[in-house]
């Protein structure tokens, strides 16, 4: 059963005729993997369609039960076959959710006052028999889907208690809270394993298993329609950037807007210290996005929190992180608010939509003083423990929302051809791409995977001379990128470095020297930017001689940032001025 696509709301109700009576490969291998931790067992005999007993009621479900299953069409769907012997019972995801909150401050104070209406409502859920088996096979799954449905449901309720919701819906919005990721165990579990970029194919997969958990709730849990429409809305947002339907705030009621919120607040709040400041900060990164009573609640406790600062970023690489995405968004915006009279119709429309998301974005750089500062020739780079989490967790939630930006690009161009070929939509992308912060290197076997940085006429700035020195330092980046693993990492670290301290040198000169023969207003903050990045460079080759190794890793994503952000700021600047003067 994966074969609900986004938008069909028509399968949300059960006419009779099932649509899971050929059983989930990727279910009944987490049904038999949950079998080996709690008994689950067959309620009844299990037949194929042709009316041959596959197991008998009362047998434990084993490992055998796959391969009977394979490639045959069944009588009676197997969830409906099943029960779980010792399941988790509300009590037990009550007890599940008070563990979580004794065992984080940030969640103490969030649920302070809220607790035990919570457990409350918890308690009084009465989950019948189908529910109880895929709560059961959620709680062992090995991904934490019981405890993450548990918190999930914790806040939904919290939230919903704020608006006073009627005890009969409090208690529907726990069953759906609890079952809305209940999809994804009828994907494959290598979809949410794998840390490889994702094909618009298979985001489309993983986003599919909200419409297929909520057929799972109402044709086999029989939770009743509301429940799974709540499923359904699950992963909304109520400026209609949520996904599968793009709903917005009108079409989404109080107890959806609940559930919508404490989805999108739950990993944050559970990422252990400052948790609650982390979601303080995505919950008003994008107006509009939550419901603004639900957004303060968080923000007044968020922002009470004390910060402890932990080993992480450095404020140094926040900050080249905030000017990337700052350079690349700036790049953005005026691609997409006039594209060019060439793009068809159907181009402008799309680009229309991004240009609201990505305006969003840069308003947000806005209030955080970012693009000031950076105008003025100031640091970005927090100052103190507090700026360092609310920068560090600022740069997270952009390149997070960016990265939902680039995903509902990538499915606009895979669903139209039109957009396919448009040169706009190829630019978008890359600069979309250029905000992702993981280097591309060869793998264990030498296979070439795509440039760190592919040089394009995104990155010209109109004056031959810098951007033939651009390109040999973008080859630089990319050697760093290409270094296999027969090749000595230290090696690579220390020739990549004494290339780039002497061709760095060459180039800031020659940008020097062109600044000053055309008389460039902005000499002064451009030149202390060079000085800036020499600097830095002087401290990764001062460590390395001293045998503080400076990794692959940290020297590729270091220069690819700095290139992205420099070329796309102060260079793109320098050379719309140069090209005033007749400098080509």
């Amino acid at each position: 059963m994966t074969n609900v696509k986004e938008g069909q709301l028509g399968h949300l109700f059960f006419t009779g005729a099932s649509s899971f009576l050929e059983a989930n490969e990727n279910f009944v291998q987490a049904l038999v993997g949950a079998s080996a931790h709690c008994a689950i067992h067959a309620s009844e005999d299990i037949f194929d369609a042709n009316g041959l007993k596959l197991w008998a009621g009362g047998q434990p479900i084993g490992e055998r039960l796959l391969d009977r299953l394979s490639n045959r069409r069944l009588r009676k769907p197997i969830e409906l076959c099943v029960y779980a012997a010792d399941p988790i019972a509300a009590a037990g995801i009550a007890e599940t959710i008070e563990a979580r909150v004794a065992g984080s401050p940030d969640l103490g104070a969030l649920f302070a006052q809220a607790l035990g209406n919570v457990l409350k409502v918890v308690r009084t859920i009465a989950p019948n028999p189908t529910e109880l088996m895929l709560l059961s096979v959620m709680r062992h799954s090995g991904r934490d889907m019981m405890g993450h449905a548990a918190l999930v449901s914790a806040i939904a309720l919290a939230t919903a208690g704020m608006d006073d919701i009627h005890p009969d819906l409090t208690r529907i919005l726990t069953r759906a809270s609890l079952l809305h990721d209940v999809g994804e165990l009828y994907l494959p579990m290598t979809l949410f394993n794998s840390s490889d970029a994702r094909s618009p194919a298979q985001i489309r997969e993983i986003r599919s298993h909200v419409l297929i958990g909520a057929q799972v709730a109402i044709e086999l849990a029989r939770a009743g329609p509301v429940v799974g429409h709540l499923i359904a809305s699950s992963h909304e947002r109520l400026d209609g950037w949520g996904y599968p339907r793009a709903l917005r705030a009108a079409d989404l009621s109080r107890p959806a807007q609940a559930l919508s919120f404490a989805e999108a607040m739950a990993p944050l709040l559970g990422s252990g210290t400052n948790g609650l400041r982390r979601a303080a900060v995505a919950a008003r990164l994008v107006p509009g996005e939550f419901a603004p009573g639900m957004v303060n609640w968080i923000v007044r406790l968020g922002t009470s929190r004390p910060v402890t600062l932990q080993d992480g970023a450095s404020a140094a690489a926040i900050g080249m992180d905030l000017l990337q995405i700052q350079a690349v968004l700036s790049r953005l915006r005026p691609l997409l608010k006039d594209p060019e009279k060439r793009e068809t119709t159907e181009v402008c429309a799309a680009a229309a939509g991004w240009f609201k998301a990505v305006d969003a974005l840069i308003d947000e750089l806005r209030r955080a003083g970012i693009e000031s500062a950076i105008s003025c020739g100031m640091s970005v780079e927090p100052q103190d423990d507090t700026e360092h989490i609310e920068l560090s967790v600022l740069s997270e939630e952009m390149r997070y929302r960016i990265r939902e930006l680039r995903i509902r690009v990538e499915l606009a161009q895979a669903d139209s051809p039109g957009l396919g070929s448009s040169a706009l939509v190829i630019e978008v992308l890359e600069l979309l791409h250029a905000c992702e912060r993981a280097p591309a290197r060869r793998d264990s076997l030498g296979a070439r995977r795509p440039a760190v940085m592919s040089w394009s006429r995104l990155y010209s700035v109109g004056v031959r001379e810098i951007d033939e020195q651009h390109r040999v330092l973008v080859g630089l980046l990319n050697r760093l990128g290409a270094a296999n693993d027969g090749e000595s990492p230290g090696v690579v670290v220390a020739d990549t470095l004494a290339a780039l301290v002497k061709y760095v040198g060459e180039h800031f000169a020659c940008e020097e020297r062109l600044m000053k023969e055309h008389g460039y207003a902005d000499t002064a903050s451009h030149v202390a930017a060079h000085g800036e990045l020499a600097a830095r460079v002087g401290q990764l080759v001062a460590r390395q001689e001293n045998a503080a190794a400076v990794s692959l890793d940290e020297l590729t994503v270091f220069l690819r940032q700095w290139l992205i952000a420099h070329i796309l700021n102060a260079d793109m600047a320098l050379g719309v001025a140069l090209n005033a003067k007749g400098v080509r």
